[in-house]
């Protein structure tokens, strides 16, 4: 699981950023899915991600990648 900040009115470009990294993510060995929830106001601030990869190796290559970080 990851959690994001993103600036007010930022929400759409961060979606479109999840897009392209969702195309990137399925080119990952291992990648299961991954689903994003939105910040609940007066819950949580950040947007949050769950990644599911078949091995935590898996998992770690794409929260270091090149594609992810960019």
């Amino acid at each position: 699981m990851v959690g994001k900040r993103v600036g007010a009115g930022r929400g759409e470009a961060f979606l479109a950023w999840r897009r392209r990294m969702a195309e990137a993510e399925g080119r990952y060995p291992g990648f299961r899915g991954s689903e994003v929830f939105r910040p609940i106001k007066g819950v949580q601030d950040e947007w949050t991600t769950i990644y599911r990869f078949d091995t935590a190796e898996h998992l770690e290559a794409w929260l270091n990648s090149t594609e992810r970080r960019g």
